[in-house]
């Protein structure tokens, strides 16, 4: 059967936005890091040497303008890839709930002059909160808004390859266009390929990670597939970025009933009350 979360949240995938933001060079300035990746064969080893020093440390990468305007928030580790005699490295998300093999295949690293690495430790002290500025999810470039609209649409009409051919096209015009992303999902969600619709969800989060669409897609992804304990990692990942959410809060205390698991199911219920979430009986 498919799954009703996603049909009903195609629409509001649509409408959600938020205010743009601007990077302030100087507040952060000491918490910057040098990541001189590039990702060439010529480059490997000088990759590699950078990735095993900063391996462990949680980063926070953003794409800017020149005036600090921002284009793409990104919270996540580097890592380094490994196949027969080649190597690289991968940028892996801190919102990955579980690591396919292929990860590497989600963000390589590029850097360049308008890319600003920071430790993400000392970016949250300044910053006082472990949140992503607000982005907008939707897109100022023309092409990628008339891609978007043709694969919503192939997705209404329950043609989910041409879906993804536009959706994609989308992102390639614009790959901080986080609705794409996240109806990208959507597209192989339907077509059953729940790797690939992951890391569509995923790739959504990475750039606003309080997208609470996502999460509760992802969410049912794993439901779809039997897959409880990640299910579960979704909806609690769901409610640490967006706190107020009703659809988290509940689906978690339904669980813990279900399973009888009293501890958790206490835990839950006052952390939802301080947020004066509506529980439902």
């Amino acid at each position: 059967m498919k799954n009703i979360f996603t049909l009903y949240f195609i629409f509001l995938s649509i409408v959600s936005f938020s205010q743009e933001k601007y990077l302030d060079f100087e507040k952060y300035k000491d918490c910057k890091v040098n990541i001189p990746i590039k990702n060439t064969f010529n480059k490997q080893a000088e990759d590699i040497k950078v990735a095993k020093q900063l391996a462990g440390k949680e980063l926070i990468i953003i794409s800017a303008k020149k005036d600090g305007k921002i284009k793409s928030f990104r919270r996540g580790y580097i890592g380094i890839y490994s196949e027969s005699d080649a190597m690289a490295t991968y940028f892996e998300p801190t919102e990955s709930v579980i690591s396919f093999d292929k990860k590497y295949t989600v963000y390589l690293l590029y850097n360049n002059r308008n890319t600003y690495c920071y430790y993400a430790e000392c970016y949250d002290k300044i910053n006082g909160k472990k949140e992503y500025p607000d982005l907008v999810c939707s897109t100022q470039i023309e092409k990628a808004a008339k891609f978007y609209g043709n694969g919503m649409l192939a997705i209404e009409n329950q043609k989910y390859d041409l879906a993804v051919r536009w959706l994609e096209l989308a992102i390639q015009n614009d790959t901080t266009f986080c609705d794409a992303w996240n109806c990208l999902g959507i597209a192989y969600e339907m077509k059953g390929d729940y790797e690939k619709s992951y890391w569509s969800y995923i790739n959504s989060l990475a750039i606003d990670s309080t997208n609470y669409i996502s999460w509760i897609n992802l969410y049912n992804i794993f439901s779809l597939s039997d897959d409880t304990t990640n299910a579960i990692t979704s909806l609690e990942k769901l409610i640490k970025n967006v706190p107020n959410n009703e659809f988290g809060y509940n689906e978690l205390i339904k669980y813990y009933k279900n399973v009888n698991d009293t501890v958790h199911l206490e835990e839950i219920i006052i952390k939802a009350k301080k947020q004066e979430i509506n529980i439902k009986q």
